[in-house]
């Protein structure tokens, strides 16, 4: 009876009502790991191309190890978070346009958010999904978490490789592989060979590669042009 009461308590005191929350949605970025007419190395089983495009939030990362204050009056403690824990910006409440509403990363991550300021220092704590703040304990006056320059990927991300895996004779082997979702898909994996003796200029789709040099551990290559990626997965 005692546990049910705490509930219903908690349930009921709710501090500085919000207002609905109004969703941050996801933005498409695409992200490449070259630069055209730059000079690059891999090593053999590392990618010579690596395109993505994915639908992306902005993330924040915990700055140090802190147990957050109760939730509720009769609460215990919410969550203890680690440095370098990441949490990404899914909200903001109309009423107060200058903070976000950020939610641990993961499949393991709790039902409410934290309310914070875009320079990481707490602005109202916990809140929940409607939008209203509970009785909670007092937050660190110190900046908790800082925004991190790899955002959060949400949903429909796409990544493409070609994998260099060394040479015979003079043709150079590779791998071209697709991700959905970051899980890789057999009927999109296909074996590559490109025989130097023809030509020092190799293209798979709309990228072509100028091949510098290369050995059974390591290739040296400048990538000419990608025509924009417009084969990426839309």
């Amino acid at each position: 009876m005692k546990k049910i009461i705490c509930l219903f308590l908690f349930s009921v005191i709710l501090v500085g009502c919000a207002g609905s929350l109004s969703v941050i949605p996801s933005v498409k970025q695409q992200y490449k790991n070259y630069r055209l007419n730059d000079s690059l190395k891999a090593s053999i089983g590392d990618p010579i191309i690596e395109v993505e495009k994915a639908y992306v939030k902005d993330a924040y990362v915990v700055l140090f190890d802190y147990q957050t204050p109760t939730l509720g009056l009769f609460g215990s403690q919410q969550m203890f978070l680690k440095k370098g824990d990441r949490f990404t910006a899914v909200a903001f409440v109309p009423s107060n346009p200058d903070a976000v509403l950020v939610r641990e990363e993961g499949p393991e991550k709790k039902s409410v958010f934290i309310h914070i300021y875009p320079n990481g220092k707490i602005n109202r704590g916990w809140c929940l999904g409607d939008g209203t703040v509970p009785v909670q304990g007092s937050w660190t006056k110190e900046q908790l978490f800082a925004k991190s320059d790899n955002p959060s990927r949400t949903e429909n991300s796409f990544r493409a490789q070609i994998i260099y895996s060394g040479i015979s004779g003079n043709t150079i082997k590779a791998v071209y592989r697709e991700y959905s979702d970051n899980y890789a898909r057999p009927a999109f994996t296909q074996e590559l060979q490109y025989n130097l003796d023809e030509s020092n200029i190799i293209s798979y789709k709309s990228i072509k590669i100028k091949i510098i040099k290369a050995t059974n551990s390591e290739i040296e290559f400048i990538v000419l042009e990608d025509g924009g990626l417009p084969w990426l997965a839309k």
